[in-house]
């Protein structure tokens, strides 16, 4: 029994120099170690529902806000329907101006100054002398009134501002 037991301790356990290892407990020192299987607490889910509170206030602000803005976006609309009339009308001006210089020079180039002249003189007209000529001093200082401006209540203002782009917004819209 001895000898058996000494082939199995053998096979068990060989001898690398003064060393001994036991073959079986390093072989499942190599396989993993497993653990044991979590376990999955069970959640409670609490489901709250958020109450909304909307101040009166907020929907206060938020509706000037958005009339604000409008009218911010109207007055530019407005502003460039202005600019564009003011350029419209600066090229009609130019138009106009150069219209003007050539009728002048035409109707300029009817008359012979001559001619004029002797009309004149068979309707009896002459050149005035030194002595028929009358100047005028108007060294007096030039004067303006103002008056003063009535008071109004802020108030009034604000709401004549208000009346007055309400009505532009709907004469802008018909």
């Amino acid at each position: 029994m001895a000898g058996r037991y000494l082939s199995s301790t053998k096979q068990n356990y060989r001898a690398q120099g003064a060393a001994a290892f036991d073959m079986q407990r390093e072989e499942q020192a190599q396989q993993p170690v497993r653990l044991p299987d979590e376990q999955e607490a069970p959640v409670h889910i609490r489901r709250v529902r958020a109450r909304l509170h909307i101040s009166p206030f907020s929907v206060l602000g938020v509706v000037v806000t958005v009339f604000l803005a409008v009218l911010v976006i109207f007055s530019y609309v407005r502003l460039y329907e202005a600019d564009s009339a003011v350029s419209d009308l600066e090229q009609q001006l130019t138009e106009l101006q150069k219209q003007q210089k050539r009728l002048e020079s035409s109707y300029e180039s009817r008359f012979d100054l001559a001619e004029v002249e002797e009309e004149a003189a068979a309707l009896g007209m002459t050149k005035p002398k030194s002595s028929q000529t009358v100047y005028v001093n108007l060294n007096s200082a030039d004067r303006a009134e103002i008056t003063p401006a009535e008071k109004t209540n802020i108030f009034v203002i604000l709401y004549q501002a208000i009346r007055d782009s309400i009505a532009g917004f709907v004469e802008y819209l018909s």
